[in-house]
This record gives C-alpha cells, structure tokens and sequence, in this order.
C-alpha cells in the first residue's frame, strides 16, 4: 500500500493505492503532509485537483473493491454511472441493481464507499430531495455539489 496525502479545499486527503488501483481516499483535518511520493498517487491527485477546480467531470482512475461484499461492489459500481452535475435517490439506485426494496442497504452501502468523490456518493441524496447522510462530514457532501452545481448540477437539495 502506498499512501499519500494532499490538502485540498475540504481538508487534506489521504490517498492510498496497492498496485496502481486506488483502493481508499480519506478526507481528514488530522493529517500532514508526511506522505510518500508515488507517480499513481500523483496522477489520482492530479485528477482531484482538476476535479475541484471545475476542471474534470470524469475521472479514468483504476478502482479496486476487492475487499467488499458482492452488493456493495453493485452499489459502488452504479455510482460511478450518476452523471456529474446530475443526483440520484437511493431508491433509483436499488432499482438500477435490481433490489428495489433494498433502498436501506443502498443508504449503508453508499456509507461505507472507501472512495468518496472518485465514486461519487455525494450524488445519491434522498427521494424526498434532501441532502441525506455522507460518509464524511456533511459539509464535504454540500462543498461537493455545490462545484458541480456550478456547471448545472440540479439542486435537489
């Protein structure tokens, strides 16, 4: 594992990868800038800086899951087809894999994606409209869509 951290607009951002896939982004006021150079981190870092800059609205990052469950691995995976600038309910997630009535565990599995942003959790919200849960601090959700609001994000929220 390689892991290497870098301070953005929403707090320093721990980037760790295992043989050039990312495997985890982590979100933190606690870390430093103690890291290590690695050309993978770098080019994920790249990518995220141009993310918050309104620069990029698509990532081409390799991604590794292999440590989750088959579910969550469906749920992470349709994350990844919500359009930037664009939400989704966890009810039109659980649809989307074909387990309708399993909203609930979408809402769990969308909690527990090891890589936030890149796998755009911050884009499935509530059917009622509202912002819902995050797996990091709310704020990073609302900062989140509100860059890609800026280039027509529907406001759900």
């Amino acid at each position: 594992m390689k892991t290497t951290v870098f301070e953005s607009k929403i707090g320093y951002i721990l980037v760790t990868s295992f043989d050039e896939k990312l495997v985890k982004l982590d979100v933190s006021d606690k870390y430093n800038n103690h890291s290590v150079e690695d050309d993978f981190n770098n080019f994920v870092i790249f990518q995220l800086k141009e993310y918050f800059h309104g620069e990029r609205k698509i990532f081409t990052i390799p991604l590794s899951f292999d440590e989750s469950s088959e579910f969550n691995k469906k749920v992470w995976t349709e994350l990844l087809n919500i359009p930037y600038g664009k939400t989704a309910s966890y009810l039109e997630v659980s649809e989307k894999i074909g387990h309708p009535k399993a909203y609930r565990a979408v809402g769990t599995a969308v909690g527990r994606n090891p890589i936030p942003i890149i796998v755009p959790c911050h884009r499935v919200i509530s059917s009622s409209g509202k912002i819902g849960g995050f797996s990091l601090p709310i704020f990073i959700k609302e900062e989140l869509l509100k860059i890609e609001q800026k280039d027509g994000c529907k406001k759900n929220f």
